[in-house]
């Protein structure tokens, strides 16, 4: 498992939640500088604690530990909802013609 990783999707999924490491520490019964620890990966947090983050965070843990960019995936998922809203009420012909654009960006 690759602690930086976490440790990076946790810092940048606080502070997408506009939290500090102080209020998430709080709501998980440690310390800001424990939450610090794990964010720099200078420690290595429990299973039971990277649950307690993820609920709080309301991340899976999977997300947490894989190596994505987390502010792009999650905006990627916002434009690819807002997308399906625009295309539910088309037709056919119209989301054919929508999918040859995107295909030839």
């Amino acid at each position: 498992m690759d602690y930086k990783i976490l440790g990076e999707n946790i810092k940048k999924s606080r502070k997408m939640r506009n939290l500090t490491q102080e209020k998430l520490a709080e709501y998980i019964d440690l310390t800001p500088v424990f939450i610090s620890h794990i964010e720099n990966a200078s420690r290595i947090p429990s299973l039971e604690t990277v649950c307690k983050i993820s609920n709080t965070l309301k991340i899976s843990v999977s997300e947490l530990l894989q190596n994505i960019d987390i502010e792009k995936d999650k905006f990627l998922n916002y434009e690819l909802e807002e997308l399906i809203m625009l295309l539910k009420n088309r037709n056919e012909l119209e989301i054919s013609f929508v999918c040859s654009v995107i295909k030839n960006i």
